[in-house]
């Protein structure tokens, strides 16, 4: 594995494609930072936005090093920081609630 650097794929005609149509398709150029792009979509997502199909997306992230794609990781990873987020707020908001019952209590 390289890591790093670029990776430049050529797009196959699909059977239906006749030559004219082949030849105005230009390769694809694939940098690491264009990839860092699209962890937040699922791989076959940013395959197709890529223009390629999932096959080469898979050889472009082993040349450049990525062994997994990282997109699960990320979602998961934002989940458990929404659930340490509401638990937080959950957790001053029976606080304030709390407080607040003592306070009237104290004013009767």
């Amino acid at each position: 594995g390289g890591g790093g650097g670029d990776c430049t794929i050529f797009p196959r005609r699909k059977g239906s494609q006749s030559q004219l149509e082949r030849k105005d398709q230009a390769p694809v150029k694939i940098t690491l930072e264009v990839l860092q792009t699209c962890y937040d979509m699922p791989l076959h997502a940013a395959a197709t936005k890529l223009g390629i199909c999932l096959t080469a997306m898979k050889r472009v992230c082993r040349k450049l090093g990525i062994s997994k794609w990282p997109y699960r990781d990320m979602k998961i990873q934002g989940l458990e920081d929404d659930s340490t987020e509401h638990a937080a707020h959950s957790e001053s908001k029976k606080r304030r609630t709390s407080a607040t019952s003592e306070s009237m209590g104290a004013h009767e």
